[in-house]
């Protein structure tokens, strides 16, 4: 991140630059039961 950020300041469009950073990992393991505990809400079994 730090070198993405110096490289857009370094080009003048830091400013103009909106980064939207989001996790893509599922808990793997996990039966679907414990993970509605985790959530505290049943899951679908397509989630």
């Amino acid at each position: 991140m730090t070198y993405l950020l110096d490289e857009l300041e370094d080009k003048g469009v830091l400013d103009k630059t909106l980064i939207a950073i989001s996790a893509d990992h599922y808990p793997y393991g996990l039966s679907n039961q414990e993970i509605s505990e985790l959530m505290g809400h049943p899951v679908e079994e397509n989630f």
